[in-house]
């Protein structure tokens, strides 16, 4: 009897042992990553900056597929038997919206420490599935923590890319 393959497992061609550590990081991984959805929301919220605005708004839409995915795959893992005690599925992640390059639009120092925190979110993300990647004694579990340190590593990117280029405009005095 072969042991079923949860979707995500199949869409990133990664395996997920039956293992306490991992189940535990997932269900960690679960509540950070509806917490920084919503950090994200809200501070998209605040921004008037139209491009710190929509790239928050992308990331708290990204975080809240994260955590459905991870819940997804909880449950795959809860049915097939799989689940120490360990639907919808990270994919290709959707493109940002594009946006038009008004060099005359203003920024904040309040939405560029905005970018900075939220930079400083994504690289804790990034080490802690890179740190968990490393303390995994199994090869999948490994395999699957890196995967996570990598969607990590593109919202950084996006941030960092963002930040980059709005900090080249003369801040305006308004905050947020």
């Amino acid at each position: 009897m072969s042991a079923k393959i949860c979707s995500f497992e199949q869409e990133h061609g990664v395996s997920v042992p039956r293992d306490k550590f991992v189940d535990e990081a997932i269900e960690t991984a679960i509540k950070a990553e509806q917490e920084d959805g919503m950090v994200y929301a809200d501070a998209a919220a605040k921004a008037s900056n139209y491009r710190v605005k929509d790239l928050l708004a992308w990331l708290a839409g990204e975080e809240e597929r994260h955590a459905a995915a991870l819940s997804a795959l909880k449950n795959c893992l809860k049915n097939a038997g799989r689940w120490v005690e360990g639907g919808q599925e990270i994919r290709g992640r959707p493109p940002l919206p594009n946006l038009p390059r008004d060099e005359k639009q203003r920024v904040s120092k309040d939405e560029l420490r905005i970018l900075i925190s939220a930079m400083k979110a994504e690289k804790k993300s990034i080490d802690y599935y890179s740190k968990l990647a490393k303390k995994a004694r199994q090869e999948a579990a490994k395999t699957f923590f890196k995967k996570l340190a990598e969607y990590e590593e593109e919202h950084y990117d996006e941030l960092d890319s963002l930040f980059e280029e709005l900090s080249k405009i003369e801040p305006s005095t308004q905050t947020v």
